[in-house]
């Protein structure tokens, strides 16, 4: 999917001077848009939302900003995911206040019920995704959530995890990093 976006951006004929991530889900997003991209120049924000999976805050939170002027720089602004479409609403905002020469912004996902269409992105999906740099993080919380009000064993938590499509070598190893932490 990634290959796709940075296809539809190279087709605009957009010339990016920068990107800006949104962190976390946006730095490997941006870092390799940067490498398809021939963009060298590259910076991260961090905005947080989600508190769990499915579970976000009241709204967005600017946790850290830019470190570098942006005042007349075309801009591509860069996220994994668009849910609500809140994220990229306060990350624009934030760096309108910058005044930028431009911003387009872009995403691999976007989700059907979304407030916000970013001007790239490569498929709509109704589907929770979980990326391959999340994938720790996501299968503790799943467990978690799993194994609530239950008793846990660890070969039904494979066996659950396996139903969500994660391989026998990826179940294994964050097995053994996050088990007694469940």
């Amino acid at each position: 999917h990634v290959f796709n976006l940075a296809d539809k951006i190279s087709l605009s004929e957009y010339r990016i001077d920068k990107i800006i991530c949104i962190a976390r889900g946006g730095l490997v997003v941006g870092r390799i848009l940067s490498d398809l991209l021939d963009v060298n120049n590259i910076e991260c924000i961090g905005i947080q939302f989600y508190t769990n999976i499915g579970v976000t805050g009241e709204k967005p939170i600017l946790k850290y900003g830019l470190s570098q002027s942006i005042s007349g720089l075309k801009i591509l602004l860069v996220d994994d995911i668009v849910d609500s479409g809140e994220t990229l609403m306060l990350a624009e905002k934030y760096l309108k206040s910058k005044k930028p020469g431009e911003t387009k912004t872009a995403s691999i996902f976007i989700k059907p019920w979304s407030k916000y269409t970013p001007n790239y992105y490569s498929a709509i999906t109704d589907r929770w995704v979980i990326f391959p740099y999340e994938m720790k993080e996501s299968c503790l919380q799943l467990l978690k959530k799993y194994f609530d009000n239950r008793n846990k064993n660890i070969d039904i938590a494979k066996k659950y995890l396996t139903t969500l499509g994660f391989d026998e070598d990826s179940i294994k190893y964050i097995l053994s990093k996050i088990w007694h932490r469940v």
